[in-house]
């Protein structure tokens, strides 16, 4: 006999109720099929996670190169835009950018020593050397740069230092860039005014001078000059100060001349 294993009616019940028993038994039924996946999902899930903290937990990652961490991935962000968990810039790619105008181009050259230093502590540098000066890319400017032409516009161009060490730099930090490098012994310029030989100038007398911004109009500010130190190129002098912003001294100058400052250089 086969045996019926199909919901039976009960005494005294419709067809429409049984119809309701039968659909609900086997919505259970589904139910506890969803559930048995579910948790057999949630275990191999569990057990990827352990197999993976377990390499995690002994497991490093050696950097092949010396340099510095520019981007790393974090719990909100589990990779960087291009992808990447952590980025490290080469020690040895660190470089400086600086810009300089159409007429003081050509006064640097590549493979020319130059000491970058700190705009907040004067007494921390880098040394480097100019290894691009890029005339094929030009920004125009509606103002004389400082010690710029005499032109009503003036076109800078970006110049690259690489430095022979970067260490205690940081990416987006704002210097001074300085024309010349010596291995001299440091000396202490502290207790004075001191100005680097190729800034000076002299008029038709032999009297030393230099080209300085006064309330953004180029000047001709005559100095005296004191000692010299040749291992680096320095005069002790007198009649500007620390803060005179000076120019790095053109044949076509003349008094009047708008200035702007662009001794300025960033790390990228």
């Amino acid at each position: 006999m086969k045996k019926d294993r199909g919901v039976r009616k009960i005494k005294g019940q419709s067809d429409e109720d049984k119809e309701k028993r039968e659909d609900l038994a086997n919505e259970i039924e589904g139910l506890k099929t969803d559930i048995a996946i579910a948790q057999n999902s949630i275990a191999s899930t569990q057990a990827k996670i352990e197999e993976n903290n377990k390499k995690i937990n002994n497991a490093s990652v050696n950097s092949t190169v010396d340099g510095i961490i520019t981007k790393i991935a974090d719990d909100t962000n589990p990779y960087t835009s291009d992808g990447t968990f952590i980025t490290i810039l080469a020690s040895k790619e660190m470089r400086v950018k600086g810009q300089i105008n159409e007429q003081n181009v050509y006064a640097i050259n590549v493979d020319e020593p130059v000491t970058i230093r700190s705009r907040v502590d004067a007494d921390k540098t880098w040394k480097g050397t100019i290894t691009k000066i890029d005339t094929e890319s030009k920004q125009e400017n509606n103002n004389d740069m400082f010690g710029g032409s005499s032109e009503e516009n003036s076109t800078k161009y970006p110049f690259y230092v690489t430095l022979d060490s970067s260490e205690g730099l940081m990416m987006g930090q704002h210097l001074y860039i300085e024309l010349g490098q010596t291995a001299a012994p440091e000396m202490d310029f502290s207790d004075g005014t001191y100005l680097y030989d190729y800034y000076i100038a002299y008029d038709e007398d032999s009297k030393p001078f230099v080209w300085t911004d006064n309330k953004g109009k180029l000047a001709k500010t005559y100095i005296e000059l004191g000692d010299y130190y040749e291992e680096q190129m320095v005069y002790s002098v007198s009649g500007i100060d620390k803060d005179t912003k000076i120019a790095y001294p053109m044949e076509d100058f003349t008094e009047g001349m708008k200035t702007v400052s662009t001794s300025e250089g960033e790390a990228l």
